[in-house]
């Protein structure tokens, strides 16, 4: 039977870390310990996502130490267990549809069911590594192509292309690039870490590979296992960070400012709709009135979606080949079972109507707008309802969360004293 899976709220990893810190309110490190004991056990798994990774990074450069905090409270409990970003989600769905279509939850399934133990919480570099690894060997593969290609107008005779391909025989290049690669790789090592950070390790390994001695799966592993180094990776994705991952947080603030927008723009209309009804309606009318305009809204969300699930399957075409599976079948759930072959946009649909229902309901209590754009990173958390049993939420995403949970079957803890008492129960359930 496989272990029960728990996802906790990014603030639970903030409470922990602020234990780790020394920091911690009373109680909270006996709560670290006791979920600590539950894991030691092998019966049950904590699981981390890409969302989690990019609400612990710091804002700012001076809030480095907290995230760093926090990175390692995510570490003490999952370790390197982690659930695919999100972007992802779709595809890993389509993909069991077509191999264990009697398997509604993802969660179940005996191949496509999320759960990664080695640290992978981003999505793959495969393609980047790849390219940049046939750069390289493009250079002393074919001289003459890479010179003519890096300068169109270089002034290549006949005469020089046989005298260079007559010094460039495959035997004599790799030589010669193997002599010269230990002075050129700082250079291009400089390169690639604008992209993401690398260990002397990987850098190693890189190397080798280069020289066929070594697989590019090794790199990739050893890749994924840097960037699986939570506390080392808050370094990068401060804002000063060195490399490109730093703009990870961005998105999801970008995406909260957004929303706030979106939900603000929604009242003023809302608002001068009622200002300007020239009749006063009866309250039954009203409700009416905005069950119909919910159902539109709807549909075109959920269309919305699909439009984008298509695109991601022709986006990742790579990533769905690493994964062993027929393009072409992919498409056709998403044309013959669409939604009801995706929990994940099930979730995705019944958590942000949910949310964006409440906030901008004439029947609602009005809240504040700062308060808003922490909703975006509570719908995206609640896309793995599917992978796992137990998902931590707080606050106002336990109001709206309920019906997209009744879907998949993953019961919602809103606090995070709750969560062990839960866990022990389900544990003494199932050994009935």
């Amino acid at each position: 039977m496989r272990p029960i899976q728990v996802y906790l709220d990014s603030s639970d990893f903030s409470r922990f870390g602020e234990v780790i810190g020394g920091r911690g309110k009373s109680g909270d490190e006996q709560l670290m310990i006791e979920l600590e004991k539950l894991g030691a056990s092998g019966d049950v798994e904590y699981r981390y996502s890409y969302m989690h990774v990019v609400e612990v990074a710091p804002t700012t450069d001076k809030a480095l130490h907290f995230a760093i905090e926090r990175a390692e409270a995510i570490m003490r409990l999952c370790g390197r267990r982690t659930l695919p970003p999100f972007m992802y989600l779709p595809i890993i769905e389509a993909a069991g549809s077509t191999v264990e279509p009697d398997v509604l939850d993802p969660r179940d399934r005996l191949r496509f069911h999320g759960r990664n133990d080695s640290g992978q919480w981003f999505p793959s570099f495969r393609e980047v590594f790849l390219d940049s690894t046939a750069s390289l060997r493009k250079m002393y593969n074919d001289p003459v192509k890479a010179v003519v290609e890096n300068d169109p107008d270089f002034p290549m005779s006949r005469a020089m292309r046989r005298k260079v391909q007559k010094k460039s025989s495959p035997k004599l290049m790799s030589q010669q690039f193997a002599r010269e690669l230990p002075t050129m790789w700082p250079a291009f090592m400089e390169r690639v870490q604008g992209e993401f950070p690398l260990s002397d390790a990987t850098s190693a390994r890189w190397q080798k590979h280069l020289l066929e001695k070594s697989s590019t799966e090794d790199v990739n592993a050893s890749l994924r296992h840097d960037l699986s180094n939570l506390p080392n990776l808050m370094h990068w994705l401060k804002p000063s960070g060195g490399t490109h991952l730093r703009g990870l947080p961005d998105w999801l603030r970008e995406s909260a400012d957004k929303y706030k927008s979106l939900v603000a723009t929604a009242w003023a209309m809302r608002d001068d709709g009622i200002k300007n009804s020239s009749t006063i309606l009866a309250k039954d009318k009203v409700q009416a009135i905005w069950n119909d305009s919910q159902s539109e809204r709807r549909q075109s969300f959920q269309n919305g979606i699909r439009e984008r699930v298509r695109k991601t399957i022709l986006e990742e075409a790579d990533y769905i080949q690493e994964l062993g599976v027929d393009m072409e079948a992919l498409t056709a759930v998403v044309e013959e079972r669409w939604i009801e072959a995706f929990p994940s946009q099930r979730v995705l649909v019944e958590a942000y109507m949910g949310n964006f229902e409440k906030n901008i309901s004439p029947f609602e209590q009005p809240r504040r707008i700062e308060k808003v754009g922490s909703d975006v990173g509570d719908i995206m958390h609640a896309l793995y309802m599917p992978y796992v049993d137990f998902l931590r939420v707080d606050g106002f995403a336990n109001q709206y969360l309920g019906t997209a949970s009744s879907l998949v079957n993953t019961e919602l803890v809103d606090k995070l004293e709750k969560l062990a008492p839960v866990i022990r129960r389900r544990l003494s359930k199932r050994s009935l």
